[in-house]
């Protein structure tokens, strides 16, 4: 199906006028908008000119936002709660939690963009704070799906401009997704001023992730004396951040 119809009626237009602004019957355009009778090339480069949209699209050969997020939206709650469960819980934990395809292409960086876009973009919480503490599953009820819907739309916004065709399987367009999540981010990030704590964050704190990560390794994987030692590492370097925090009130 093309979108004519629906693009004409995102400007409020009737038949007739845009028969008027294409110099077009109001005829011949509802036979186009019904398939009934098919546009020349020269036709369809003046439609797709007048909705300032590239001819694939307008025909429908190519995703729109919407079929994006519709198609996308359940891989990447599974890949960012994939992250979530590797980094965060421990094996018998993880046992719990459900890997599908996306468990064959582990993406490391793919929780931390997405972590990123969401805090710059809005003041929602972070997606592991719509479920409970103790929480294993992290099934995809609609609550989290009305809020993933909303936080990738700017994404698929980008994606809409690269005329991914149509037939594009799920696995490759979550792919192209973290593609453009990524300039997405970076641009953002980019355009953003830091705060004078994010500043300092930079220069001097950036190992805060390497220690986390490695206490709960310790803790999830290591021996007790391990565990405590790089409990007390993480626990002086937040003592440490803490004292910068209070110097910058």
């Amino acid at each position: 199906m093309n979108r004519i119809k629906e693009l004409r009626k995102q400007k409020h237009l009737t038949l007739k006028q845009l028969g008027s602004e294409l110099n077009m019957l109001d005829s011949t355009l509802s036979q186009y908008e019904n398939q009934k009778r098919k546009p020349k090339d020269e036709i369809w480069e003046k439609i797709a000119k007048y909705f300032g949209v590239t001819v694939p699209y307008l025909q429908g050969k190519t995703l729109d936002k919407t079929q994006i997020i519709n198609r996308v939206v359940n891989n990447v709650h599974v890949c960012y709660f994939q992250c979530y469960v590797k980094r965060y819980r421990n094996k018998q934990q993880q046992k719990g939690f459900f890997y599908g395809w996306v468990a064959d292409y582990h993406l490391p960086e793919f929780m931390d963009n997405m972590n990123t876009y969401i805090s710059i973009t809005s003041d929602d919480v972070l997606p592991p704070k719509l479920y409970s503490n103790n929480e294993i599953r992290f099934e995809l009820n609609d609550k989290v799906l009305d809020y993933w819907k909303k936080h990738i739309e700017l994404v698929a916004q980008q994606m809409e401009k690269a005329n991914i065709p149509t037939k594009t399987d799920s696995y490759e367009l979550f792919i192209i997704f973290n593609q453009y999540l990524k300039q997405v981010r970076n641009k953002l990030v980019h355009d953003v001023k830091p705060t004078n704590l994010g500043k300092l964050f930079a220069k001097k704190y950036d190992k805060e992730k390497y220690l986390h990560d490695e206490m709960i390794e310790k803790i999830s994987f290591g021996n007790y004396q391990s565990a405590k030692k790089a409990i007390k590492e993480y626990s002086n370097f937040i003592d440490e951040l803490l004292e910068e925090v209070d110097k910058l009130k």
